[in-house]
């Protein structure tokens, strides 16, 4: 009778399969909401600043070219978060021109991506700007963005890309 029963179990075992072994693991989730003082509008969140076919030679009378601007708009903001906002953008820096972005693709030398403020403050990579004063609802924040090269001698024809991005800090 012992045998049958074995024989019984084996045979179940083998037609229904294993029983599956169960075991209990908890997952926890943790996470941070904050309340940001504006939001970005989505044509703000990357942009492509094209600029026109330059001639070497223009650079022996001027270090830049003409500028592009460039706005970031920030859409519904709310001051009881902050009324203070720093932009700080970051990207490699040029070795040859400090305090200007480096060309990060193309065969082009000597010449960099400068940007400043709409009021001519000059933005340096990776350090936060002076503090802008955020207004109710919509705000611009507004940039240009030129093409920086000091040393005639030095700028070889070709094609340059670069890329940046930016950070906003609201206090």
């Amino acid at each position: 009778m012992k045998m049958n029963a074995a024989i019984g179990t084996l045979l179940m075992a083998l037609v229904f399969g294993p029983c599956p072994a169960r075991a209990s693991v908890d997952i926890n989730y943790h996470g941070t909401l904050v309340a940001d003082a504006c939001q970005l509008s989505t044509n703000s969140a990357e942009q492509v600043v094209t600029f026109p076919d330059i001639a070497v030679s223009a650079f022996k009378r001027h270090p830049r070219t003409a500028p592009k601007k460039f706005v970031l708009t920030l859409l519904e903001c709310d001051l009881t978060a902050g009324n203070l906002v720093n932009v700080t953008f970051n990207g490699p820096e040029s070795r040859e021109q400090p305090g200007t972005f480096a060309m990060t693709q193309g065969n082009s030398k000597g010449v960099s991506i400068a940007i400043e403020s709409e009021n001519g403050e000059a933005v340096k990579p990776s350090v936060a700007m002076r503090p802008v004063t955020l207004m109710q609802g919509s705000n611009e924040l507004r940039f240009r963005a030129y093409i920086q090269g000091k040393d005639y001698t030095a700028i070889k024809e070709g094609a340059f890309s670069s890329s940046v991005n930016f950070v906003l800090e609201y206090e």
